[in-house]
């Protein structure tokens, strides 16, 4: 059986918080052979109110920065990185100015340019890291649009060439763009026809796979049966976005041989009817804007444990919209 790929390609994607806060978690996966990536882009998201998004941003920016400078054994202990904004837009440049002076002291393991859309904006994003000086181990980039994912071929092509080592694919950004509602889930036979075109065509690049987060926190057995899914189908080792220690424990325990993970047992897509959709809505909507006034960006949902991203309840708001258009 294939083992999951090697430390820099399980990537524990963690929501920046108060220097001392993020270092305690930080320190949670320490050991556990991952990157941790700190993130300046959804976590940050306020559906509702773009300026409190970006004051989000610039506050996490500076926290970032002084997490660095307070707490520079974090960075040299343990493999830190950052998932920042779409190279197009102006919290692309802040995000780098922030990395810019962290990297001048300590190292930095990998960059996450995110919604990659050309291999042009690919090229691009390399020179600006370059040009502001932010040296790293691996640029990972994600494609989660479908013109991104349309031009796939082109963007794994160029990230050859770039010695890009992996690309992740963008699951809840990918289901947002193209209007899907709800969004396929890992154990429908939908999501794996999407994920596995994507596969076939980063590995013939000769790259290697990076599967979205599993936001079902507490679900060890869908977890361990996506990983299975991936040892299936993958030729090249692949790699996992993490959401928490005890997702990133499993990889690696499953990296070194002390657990198996079976492919998931995939149950076909069931087309949901109107009142099903509009009732899922309502409830994603009812849970998100219930912790939103806690000033959160994702929710929880009490009865699952299941998180709830910002994308499905931008996605459930338009499928409202839509109910009462």
């Amino acid at each position: 059986m294939k083992v999951l790929a090697p430390a820099q390609r399980t990537l524990n994607l963690l929501a920046i918080q108060k220097p001392a806060v993020t270092a305690r978690m930080i320190r949670q996966v320490a050991g556990l052979e991952t990157v941790v990536v700190l993130d300046l882009e959804d976590s940050l998201w306020d559906v509702a109110d773009p300026e409190r998004t970006s004051q989000l941003k610039a506050g996490a920016r500076k926290d970032l920065v002084e997490l660095a400078k307070t707490h520079p054994e974090i960075f040299l202990q343990n493999k830190i990185g950052a998932r920042i904004n779409k190279a197009t837009t102006p919290e692309f440049t802040a995000d780098l100015t922030a990395l810019s002076e962290i990297a001048r002291i300590l190292p930095l393991s990998i960059v996450v340019p995110t919604k990659v859309e050309s291999a042009q904006e690919l090229q691009q994003c390399r020179q600006a890291l370059d040009n502001y000086s932010v040296n790293c181990e691996a640029i990972v980039p994600i494609v989660e649009t479908p013109e991104g994912v349309a031009n796939l071929p082109e963007i794994a092509s160029a990230a050859a060439q770039l010695g890009i080592p992996a690309i992740v694919f963008g699951h809840y950004d990918y289901s947002l763009s193209a209007g899907h509602w709800p969004f396929l889930e890992f154990n429908e036979t939908g999501y794996w026809e999407i994920a596995g075109r994507f596969i076939d065509q980063v590995e013939r690049a000769g790259l290697g796979y990076v599967q979205a987060p599993l936001f079902s926190m507490y679900n060890d057995a869908l977890f361990l049966g996506v990983l299975g899914q991936m040892n299936k189908r993958c030729r090249i080792p692949f790699g996992m976005l993490t959401f928490g220690p005890r997702q990133t424990k499993l990889c690696a325990d499953l990296a070194a041989g002390r657990i198996h993970a079976e492919p998931a047992h995939l149950r076909e897509m069931k087309e949901s009817t109107e009142p099903e959709r509009i009732r899922l809505a309502r409830e994603v909507q009812q849970v998100y804007e219930s912790h939103r006034k806690e000033g959160k960006s994702f929710a929880v949902d009490p009865r699952s444990g299941r998180f709830i991203a910002p994308h499905q309840y931008a996605a459930a708001l338009a499928c409202l919209r839509g109910a009462h258009a």
